[in-house]
């Protein structure tokens, strides 16, 4: 009965034209007391009398902002900014005192997708709320301007490791050849997943026009980046990698070397033949890799290795069948031809 009797008052206030102060009165109470669908409900009613009210449009605006609605929040801000194209409505959002409303703000920010919304980004990218920075990463790959890679640069140094992680990997997305140096220096963080976040960001940027960048650090004193470059660098063609790769075979504590030894195998250079029959032959954690390997280069000298590495009941299952795929590689078993057998005559 009391939802009635708010209903059949809203839609009185709304109906009268010299009313709006008294709507935009009321409808503020509602949200000030965190009564937002009833707020919504005279908001409504009033922008059906007069559609074109800054004033309702902006309390609409933050009805939606109040209940973490961002996509009905940019819709309203649209109709907003058709009447009051410089309304300060989502910056004063943002920089609210209630973390909820800011994060609000910033995500409609990447929903609207206009210039404009990069000056309040900016601001946001060093808000006391890692949600709201967090959200401003997401609004940065939205808007897809390049203005946006100052702010992102800044969040890579973020005292979060999530956010700064995430922003790491936004700036595979959006940047270019100047990041490269930047994100191999990162291959060391102290962070693990810091240290993931720049790997995939350099194997997001490895394009045609950035990969220069990338060869300077084929001779890079840190083996993480030195292998990365030379991987990256030997998918994509670059004979400059072979040496780096086939040197680090010979590394078995290297962490990278599976990946190198399937890298090396797919090249076929026979320089690395030699250490793929020492990992082989050694009891260690790439020598399955290093058998397939083997495998793939037809290498018919460790033929008997691979029988004797087969018959020990020492070797794992999964080493003896390794043995068994590269030994079909290597020696593929000979077909004995079958002789038909004449059919039986009465």
């Amino acid at each position: 009965m009391r939802y009635l009797l708010f209903l059949i008052v809203s839609v009185l206030l709304a109906g009268c034209g010299g009313q709006d102060r008294a709507v935009v009165r009321e409808a503020g109470r509602l949200i000030a007391k965190h009564r937002y669908d009833q707020a919504r409900v005279v908001i409504e009613n009033a922008l059906r009398e007069n559609p074109q009210n800054p004033r309702l449009l902006r309390l609409q605006v933050r009805c939606f902002l109040h209940t973490g609605r961002p996509d009905f929040a940019a819709a309203a801000c649209q109709e907003l900014f058709t009447v009051s194209p410089r309304d300060a409505v989502l910056r004063q959002a943002a920089a609210d005192r209630d973390p909820a409303l800011r994060l609000a703000a910033v995500r409609t920010l990447g929903e609207i997708k206009s210039a404009d919304s990069l000056a309040v980004l900016a601001k946001s990218a060093v808000d006391a709320d890692k949600a709201v920075r967090q959200a401003v990463i997401q609004a940065l790959l939205k808007l897809e301007l390049p203005d946006t890679l100052p702010v992102l640069g800044k969040l890579t140094c973020d005292p979060d490791w999530f956010v700064r992680g995430n922003a790491i990997l936004a700036l595979g997305e959006l940047g270019g050849a100047d990041h490269v140096a930047g994100l191999f220096k990162m291959l060391a963080d102290h962070d693990a997943y810091i240290r993931k976040s720049a790997r995939l960001s350099l194997q997001r940027l490895a394009t045609p026009n950035n990969l220069p960048a990338y060869v300077p650090f084929l001779a890079d004193a840190d083996p993480a980046a030195r292998n990365l470059a030379a991987l990256i660098l030997a998918a994509a063609g670059d004979p400059q990698a072979t040496p780096v790769l086939v040197a680090e075979l010979n590394n078995s504590a290297s962490p990278d070397l599976p990946e190198i030894i399937q890298t090396v195998a797919k090249i076929g250079t026979p320089d690395a033949l030699p250490a793929l029959r020492q990992l082989a032959a050694a009891d260690g954690g790439a020598r399955l890799y290093a058998i397939l390997a083997l495998g793939d280069y037809q290498d018919t000298a460790v033929a008997g290795l691979l029988r004797e590495i087969q018959k020990n009941p020492d070797t794992s299952p999964e080493i003896k069948t390794a043995c068994l795929v590269a030994l079909q590689k290597i020696a593929p078993p000979s077909v004995k031809p079958t002789v038909a057998r004449s059919r039986r005559t009465r």
